[in-house]
Parts: structure tokens; sequence; C-alpha cells
């Protein structure tokens, strides 16, 4: 097994600290290079680095006492690029000065100089029995170039990225290799570098390291936008799946299923099976301006919002509108829902964002048996009142209950009053008779 450089570049000028994670304790500083750390490897055991700069040096240091084992010379270029066997015996080192040179270490020359690359090496991988050696470089190529251990091996070189080569990787087995660009795209090569079997894009920054772990049929890759991303191989080519009539607005995937709306502009919102690729539903009422849609964590409703500023609630199951709301001045321009499936927030090109919850089904509170003649809300809000030709005036709590019910009017009941302090309440009924009484006890 081979190793990579730990970092792509280490923005010290001339400093290198290491420290161990396994305890607290200060980190041991690598002072000596006059010029920018450009790569560190450890050299087969955590207590060796070897370190690269653009001093065109690369160092060995012990990294329990920061002391400087020996320094390698040789190149007349700045130094981007390491890397090492698993034994810690051989280093291979790439500069600018487009020459990669093998080292035995601990002797301090190079027990051989490889043929040149043609441009300026950017990384570079040992393959794990130490052949060949895996180069990506500035002018966009890839080089594998033998080491010379052994003879009849041919040197290889292949064009297939449109930016500088950054990070390469070389499965321990030997049976993969990948390379990745300054614009985020990786490719994965036959053993030979015969041709790319995938070609893949996680993102539109660098892509700094690649990483095939032993024995798997997945690799690792970090970019410059710290995000590191999990890949399956081989990977399945993309596959057209749904036709649209115009282009796609937004996607929203229906929790734990294999359903997503789609929206399209000037289009309806529907709503496809993702294997088939079949319509499932369509969503007319919602309207053709609709311009941002999101589905509940359930997968009950749907919420789509408007040109004209309004969020609109449909069902999932039948299409059918149950609601919206309005507040923004100007398009809606993104809707999201809550986990909790009761509460949603919408944004609009206003510039606010705003939060609502759904609303809840009314209770009806039975309980007069004529006609109702009125309903006032206490101060406080804590509870309600309601007069009716049944000659009662009922208290009800704010969760809908009944509370107290008052009974002592001779005639239908017109008009109440509540008191400032919520304290006493007034009615009058339709002979002219007013009681004034206690709403907590109805006396």
């Amino acid at each position: 097994m081979w190793t990579q450089s730990f970092s792509r570049f280490l923005p010290y000028f001339g400093l290198l600290c290491c420290w161990c994670s396994a305890v607290a304790q200060e980190p041991v500083a690598l002072k000596g290079h006059n010029g920018a750390v450009m790569a560190a490897v450890f050299a087969g055991d955590p207590e060796r680095v070897v370190t690269a700069s653009t001093d065109q040096l690369a160092m060995l240091w012990d990294a329990r006492t920061g002391k400087l084992l020996q320094t390698m010379t040789q190149h007349t270029g700045p130094l981007y690029t390491l890397a090492t066997s698993a034994d810690g015996q051989t280093l291979a080192t790439g500069a600018q000065d487009n020459t990669v040179r093998v080292w035995d270490l601990p002797l301090r020359s190079p027990f051989r100089r490889l043929s040149e690359p043609t441009a300026p090496l950017q990384a570079a991988v040992l393959s794990p029995d130490g052949l060949v050696l895996l180069a990506g470089l500035q002018d966009n190529s890839l080089q594998l170039i033998p080491t010379g251990i052994a003879v009849g091996l041919q040197r290889a070189a292949r064009a297939g990225h449109t930016a500088p080569v950054q990070a390469v990787a070389i499965r321990a087995d030997g049976n993969a290799l990948a390379s990745a660009d300054t614009t985020g795209r990786i490719l994965v090569w036959s053993p030979d570098l015969d041709q790319p079997v995938s070609r893949l894009l996680g993102s539109s920054v660098a892509v700094s390291q690649l990483l095939l772990p032993t024995g798997n049929a997945t690799f690792l890759s970090l970019s410059d936008d710290s995000v590191l991303r999990h890949w399956q191989l081989p990977v399945v080519p993309p596959r057209k799946l749904i036709a649209l009539p115009a282009a796609a607005v937004t996607l929203s995937l229906v929790p734990g299923q294999t359903q997503a709306y789609v929206l399209t502009a000037g289009q309806p919102v529907r709503l496809f099976n993702l294997q088939t690729g079949e319509q499932l539903r369509e969503f007319p009422a919602l309207g053709n301006d609709v311009t941002r849609a999101a589905v509940s964590s359930n997968g009950a409703w749907l919420a789509a919002g408007a040109a004209n500023g309004e969020v609109r609630l449909a069902n999932s199951g039948d299409a059918v509108v149950t609601g919206k709301v309005a507040g923004h001045e100007g398009a809606v321009t993104d809707v999201a829902v809550h986990a909790d499936a009761q509460r949603f927030a919408s944004a609009g090109q206003d510039g606010s964002v705003r939060f609502w919850k759904l609303p809840t089904a009314t209770k009806p509170l039975a309980g007069h048996a004529a006609a109702t003649r009125g309903v006032q809300s206490s101060v406080g809000g804590q509870w309600s009142l309601t007069w009716s030709d049944d000659k009662t005036v009922r208290v009800w709590a704010a969760g809908g209950g009944a509370r107290q019910q008052f009974t002592q009017h001779a005639q239908p009941v017109r008009v109440a009053g509540i008191r400032a302090d919520d304290a006493l309440v007034a009615t009058g009924d339709a002979e002219g008779v007013v009681w004034v009484w206690n709403p907590a006890n109805a006396a």
C-alpha cells in the first residue's frame, strides 16, 4: 500500500505543526523550510514526517521531537507533491521542474530520476507494488510513469481533463485509478490508464484529494467547498426518465417514496414515479403561476408559492386545494415545509420570509337548544361567551369545553358584555332584564 500527502497546501511559511490526536498536548513545530510548505506525509509510521516546500527541498522529520533528520535536494523547482510507501522506506517527490525523483529513505540522494513529465506536477501517487507512478500534470494530462524497478513497462500519457489535474489515487489492489481536476470533475480509469470508465462531477470547485479504500467498491473525494463525498463503483450512468414540456423550475421528493413533484415554467405541478417516469397526478387547481413547491414530511400535502405572492395548499392524494395564505408583495421565490408537517415558510421577492401554521379544523361547540345570538371573547383570551334564544348564556374554555352556564333569564338573551378585568359579565334579555354575574361560577 502507498500513501498520498495528507495536505494539498499548508499555508505556513516554512512551518508545519504536528500533534497527537489521542491525548491533549502541545503541537510540535517543524521549522526549517524557507518557503511555503505545500505537502506533507507520514513516512510509514507516526514518528516520521516528510515535507515538501517551494524552497525546492524535501525534509524528513522526527514528528515527536521536531528534529530534522535529513534534507533531500536535487530538485530545481518548487515541490508540490509527495508519495511514500507503507513501510516508509521509499519516497517519490514531484516538482515544478518537471521531474519526479524516487528516494530510498533514509539515503540523502535519489536512487532514480524518472523520465521528465511534459508539464509541472500537481499530484502523484505510487502504485501498490511500486512499479509505476501516477502523475497529474498542470497541462490537464495524466501520466503513468515506470519507476525503473521492473523492466518492460511502458510509459502512458492520457488526456481527459479540461483543467489542471490536482488529485490522483490508485486503489491498493491496483485495479482502479482515479483523477480529479480544478473544476471538480473526477475520472475513474482502468488499471493501465487505457480509458476512463466513469466520469463524475460532484461540485464546480477543485477536488483536493481522492481516496480509494482497499477492496472496496467505493471511493471518497474532498473538494475545496469543504464537502467530503462518498461514491459508489461502478457508477451507474444516468438515464433519461421524464421528458418535460418546459424548463424545470423545482423538484421536491416525496419522503420515503420513489415519487417527486416536478414544477416546470408555466405548467401545473405534476407528480411522477421516479422508477418508471409515469405521471401519477396533476395539480391544475394550484394554477400555472406556481414558482416553487414543497411537499410535507408525511407526504400528505403540498405547499406551492405563486407569482402573486400567495402560498397555496393542496392534498397530495386528490389534488384538491385546501387553502391559501397571502402576504408577500411580489412573487414567492421559495417555500419549505417543517419536519412536523404542521408549519411551513415562504420567501418572496419583497425580501421577506414568512412562517405559517396550518389552520386546524373548527370544533363545534354544542350546547344551545335554540339560535345563538352572539359570541364574545374575554379580554384575556382565556374563555368566550355565547348567548342564545334558549334563554341561557354559556362560558367556554379556550380549548372548546363548556365551563359555566347562566340560566336566570326568563326570555331569550339579546346582549352581553364583559368587564375589562374579566371578573363580571352583564347580560340582557328580550324583556329588558339585565343580570350581572361572575363568569367563574355563574353566580
